[in-house]
C-alpha cells in the first residue's frame, strides 16, 4: 500500500469542486495552496483516520502542525508503524 498514492485520492476526492488536477499534488504541496481550510483538513483527517484504520485519533497538537501532504504522510506512517 502506498500511503501517498492514498492520501493523494482522499484529497483529490476532497478538492472535487475545485480547479486543481491530480497530477499537480505532490509532497511537497501545502494544502492551503489547494484552498483547504482547518474544516477541510479535519474532514481530511477522519476520511484519512478511516481509510487507513488508524487507532488513535490525531490530535489538535498534530493537526495545528501539518500544511503539506508531506506532514499527513509522515504522521500516517508513524501511526501505522506504532499500531
Amino acid at each position: 500500500m502506498d500511503i501517498f498514492e492514498n492520501i493523494k485520492k482522499l484529497i483529490v476526492k476532497q478538492i472535487r469542486r475545485r480547479d486543481i488536477k491530480p497530477e499537480d499534488i505532490t509532497m511537497d504541496t501545502l494544502l492551503d495552496s489547494l484552498g483547504f481550510d482547518s474544516l477541510d483538513v479535519a474532514e481530511l483527517v477522519i476520511e484519512i483516520e478511516t481509510t487507513f484504520e488508524i487507532k488513535k485519533q490525531l490530535e489538535q497538537e498534530e493537526l495545528a502542525k501539518v500544511k503539506s501532504v508531506k506532514d499527513i504522510v509522515t504522521i500516517v506512517e508513524e501511526r501505522l508503524k506504532n499500531q
